[in-house]
Protein backbone atom coordinates (compact mmCIF):
# COMPACT_ATOMS: atom_id res chain seq x y z
CA UNK A 1 0.00 0.00 0.00
CA UNK A 2 1.22 3.46 -0.91
CA UNK A 3 1.64 6.03 1.82
CA UNK A 4 3.29 9.40 2.18
CA UNK A 5 4.29 11.59 5.13
CA UNK A 6 1.12 13.71 4.94
CA UNK A 7 -1.22 10.75 5.39
CA UNK A 8 -2.94 10.74 2.01
CA UNK A 9 -4.10 7.36 0.81
CA UNK A 10 -3.13 7.57 -2.85
CA UNK A 11 -0.99 9.61 -5.22
CA UNK A 12 -4.18 10.93 -6.88
CA UNK A 13 -5.52 12.32 -3.61
CA UNK A 14 -2.11 13.77 -2.90
CA UNK A 15 -2.04 15.45 -6.32
CA UNK A 16 -5.55 16.83 -5.91
CA UNK A 17 -4.72 18.31 -2.52
CA UNK A 18 -1.49 20.15 -3.48
CA UNK A 19 -1.31 23.84 -2.68
CA UNK A 20 -2.75 25.82 -5.58
CA UNK A 21 -0.93 28.44 -7.56
CA UNK A 22 -3.99 30.67 -7.28
CA UNK A 23 -4.98 32.89 -4.38
CA UNK A 24 -6.68 31.25 -1.41
CA UNK A 25 -10.04 32.89 -2.20
CA UNK A 26 -10.18 31.56 -5.76
CA UNK A 27 -12.63 29.02 -7.08
CA UNK A 28 -9.84 26.48 -7.73
CA UNK A 29 -8.66 26.75 -4.14
CA UNK A 30 -12.17 26.15 -2.79
CA UNK A 31 -12.56 23.04 -4.96
CA UNK A 32 -9.18 21.65 -4.01
CA UNK A 33 -8.42 22.06 -0.36
CA UNK A 34 -11.73 21.68 1.45
CA UNK A 35 -13.18 18.98 -0.79
CA UNK A 36 -10.28 16.59 -0.56
CA UNK A 37 -9.20 16.83 3.06
CA UNK A 38 -11.91 18.02 5.45
CA UNK A 39 -14.78 15.83 4.25
CA UNK A 40 -15.48 12.09 4.62
CA UNK A 41 -13.59 9.57 2.52
CA UNK A 42 -16.76 8.49 0.72
CA UNK A 43 -17.26 12.06 -0.46
CA UNK A 44 -13.66 12.31 -1.65
CA UNK A 45 -14.01 9.01 -3.51
CA UNK A 46 -17.22 10.21 -5.16
CA UNK A 47 -15.54 13.44 -6.27
CA UNK A 48 -12.63 11.51 -7.76
CA UNK A 49 -15.02 9.18 -9.60
CA UNK A 50 -17.02 12.14 -10.95
CA UNK A 51 -13.85 13.82 -12.15
CA UNK A 52 -12.60 10.65 -13.83
CA UNK A 53 -15.96 10.31 -15.60
CA UNK A 54 -15.73 13.98 -16.64
CA UNK A 55 -12.27 13.47 -18.13
CA UNK A 56 -13.30 10.24 -19.91
CA UNK A 57 -16.45 11.97 -21.15
CA UNK A 58 -14.34 14.60 -22.83
CA UNK A 59 -12.92 12.00 -25.24
CA UNK A 60 -16.14 11.74 -27.33
CA UNK A 61 -16.51 15.50 -27.05
CA UNK A 62 -13.06 16.06 -28.48
CA UNK A 63 -13.84 13.57 -31.26
CA UNK A 64 -17.01 15.57 -31.99
CA UNK A 65 -14.91 18.75 -32.12
CA UNK A 66 -12.52 17.12 -34.61
CA UNK A 67 -15.45 15.92 -36.76
CA UNK A 68 -16.97 19.40 -36.60
CA UNK A 69 -13.71 20.98 -37.72
CA UNK A 70 -13.36 18.44 -40.55
CA UNK A 71 -16.95 19.05 -41.76
CA UNK A 72 -16.52 22.83 -41.54
CA UNK A 73 -13.25 22.68 -43.50
CA UNK A 74 -14.76 20.35 -46.09
CA UNK A 75 -17.68 22.71 -46.73
CA UNK A 76 -15.45 25.77 -46.74
CA UNK A 77 -13.07 24.23 -49.28
CA UNK A 78 -15.98 23.01 -51.41
CA UNK A 79 -17.59 26.45 -51.49
CA UNK A 80 -14.26 28.17 -52.19
CA UNK A 81 -13.89 26.30 -55.50
CA UNK A 82 -17.57 26.16 -56.41
CA UNK A 83 -20.00 28.00 -58.62
CA UNK A 84 -23.66 28.69 -57.94
CA UNK A 85 -26.19 27.99 -60.70
CA UNK A 86 -29.89 27.29 -60.93
CA UNK A 87 -31.04 23.69 -61.19
CA UNK A 88 -34.39 22.04 -61.84
CA UNK A 89 -35.93 19.10 -60.01
CA UNK A 90 -36.69 16.60 -62.77
CA UNK A 91 -38.05 13.68 -60.72
CA UNK A 92 -38.02 11.98 -57.33
CA UNK A 93 -36.35 8.70 -56.46
CA UNK A 94 -38.06 6.57 -53.86
CA UNK A 95 -35.87 4.55 -51.53
CA UNK A 96 -37.01 1.08 -50.52
CA UNK A 97 -36.08 0.95 -46.85
CA UNK A 98 -38.18 3.67 -45.27
CA UNK A 99 -40.08 4.98 -48.30
CA UNK A 100 -38.15 8.23 -48.51
CA UNK A 101 -38.01 10.57 -51.50
CA UNK A 102 -34.80 12.04 -52.91
CA UNK A 103 -35.02 14.77 -55.55
CA UNK A 104 -33.06 14.31 -58.76
CA UNK A 105 -31.79 17.69 -59.96
CA UNK A 106 -30.58 18.72 -63.40
CA UNK A 107 -28.33 21.74 -64.03
CA UNK A 108 -26.06 23.19 -66.70
CA UNK A 109 -22.47 24.06 -65.84
CA UNK A 110 -20.75 27.22 -67.13
CA UNK A 111 -19.74 25.37 -70.32
CA UNK A 112 -23.37 24.46 -71.01
CA UNK A 113 -23.00 20.75 -70.27
CA UNK A 114 -26.03 19.19 -68.58
CA UNK A 115 -25.55 17.25 -65.32
CA UNK A 116 -27.95 15.31 -63.10
CA UNK A 117 -27.48 14.37 -59.47
CA UNK A 118 -29.39 12.87 -56.58
CA UNK A 119 -29.67 15.43 -53.82
CA UNK A 120 -28.20 14.52 -50.46
CA UNK A 121 -31.56 14.91 -48.72
CA UNK A 122 -34.26 12.30 -48.35
CA UNK A 123 -37.66 13.10 -46.88
CA UNK A 124 -40.89 11.24 -46.16
CA UNK A 125 -42.80 13.54 -48.51
CA UNK A 126 -41.17 15.08 -51.59
CA UNK A 127 -39.48 18.30 -50.45
CA UNK A 128 -39.49 19.85 -53.93
CA UNK A 129 -42.02 19.77 -56.75
CA UNK A 130 -41.04 18.42 -60.15
CA UNK A 131 -39.90 21.33 -62.38
CA UNK A 132 -39.19 23.46 -59.30
CA UNK A 133 -36.09 25.65 -59.58
CA UNK A 134 -33.48 25.14 -56.84
CA UNK A 135 -30.13 26.82 -56.16
CA UNK A 136 -27.23 24.47 -56.89
CA UNK A 137 -23.52 24.74 -56.09
CA UNK A 138 -21.04 22.57 -57.98
CA UNK A 139 -17.26 22.21 -57.95
CA UNK A 140 -15.54 23.86 -60.90
CA UNK A 141 -12.80 21.21 -60.74
CA UNK A 142 -15.27 18.30 -60.66
CA UNK A 143 -18.90 19.03 -61.65
CA UNK A 144 -19.93 15.65 -60.19
CA UNK A 145 -19.40 17.19 -56.72
CA UNK A 146 -22.61 19.12 -56.33
CA UNK A 147 -25.05 20.15 -53.61
CA UNK A 148 -28.35 21.92 -53.35
CA UNK A 149 -27.35 25.31 -52.02
CA UNK A 150 -28.89 25.82 -48.59
CA UNK A 151 -27.45 26.24 -45.14
CA UNK A 152 -27.97 22.71 -43.80
CA UNK A 153 -26.16 21.00 -46.69
CA UNK A 154 -23.07 23.13 -46.08
CA UNK A 155 -22.98 23.70 -42.34
CA UNK A 156 -25.56 21.34 -40.78
CA UNK A 157 -23.24 18.41 -39.99
CA UNK A 158 -20.50 20.68 -38.63
CA UNK A 159 -23.04 22.47 -36.45
CA UNK A 160 -24.49 19.24 -35.07
CA UNK A 161 -21.02 17.89 -34.23
CA UNK A 162 -20.07 21.18 -32.57
CA UNK A 163 -23.29 21.07 -30.54
CA UNK A 164 -22.32 17.58 -29.31
CA UNK A 165 -18.92 19.00 -28.31
CA UNK A 166 -20.50 21.90 -26.39
CA UNK A 167 -22.93 19.53 -24.65
CA UNK A 168 -20.02 17.27 -23.64
CA UNK A 169 -18.08 20.21 -22.22
CA UNK A 170 -21.11 21.35 -20.21
CA UNK A 171 -21.62 17.83 -18.81
CA UNK A 172 -17.91 17.50 -17.97
CA UNK A 173 -17.82 20.87 -16.21
CA UNK A 174 -20.96 19.95 -14.30
CA UNK A 175 -19.43 16.66 -13.17
CA UNK A 176 -16.11 18.33 -12.31
CA UNK A 177 -17.37 21.38 -10.41
CA UNK A 178 -21.08 21.86 -9.85
CA UNK A 179 -22.08 18.42 -8.56
CA UNK A 180 -19.19 18.24 -6.05
CA UNK A 181 -19.95 21.79 -4.87
CA UNK A 182 -23.62 20.93 -4.33
CA UNK A 183 -22.67 17.71 -2.53
CA UNK A 184 -20.23 19.60 -0.32
CA UNK A 185 -22.85 22.21 0.54
CA UNK A 186 -25.29 19.47 1.58
CA UNK A 187 -22.65 17.71 3.68
CA UNK A 188 -21.68 20.91 5.44
CA UNK A 189 -25.33 21.75 6.14
CA UNK A 190 -25.80 18.45 7.98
Amino acid sequence: MWSDPWGFESPLEHFLSKEPLLASGSFAYMLRQDLMTALPKSFRTTVIVLRVIAVLGMVPSLIALAVSWWAFNDSREFLFGARAVEGTVIKHKRTDPGNLYTPVVSFNDIEGENHEFDASIATRNPSYEVDEKVPVVYSLADPSKVRIDYWATHWGFASMAFTVFIFGVIVALTLWTIIPAVMERKLRAE
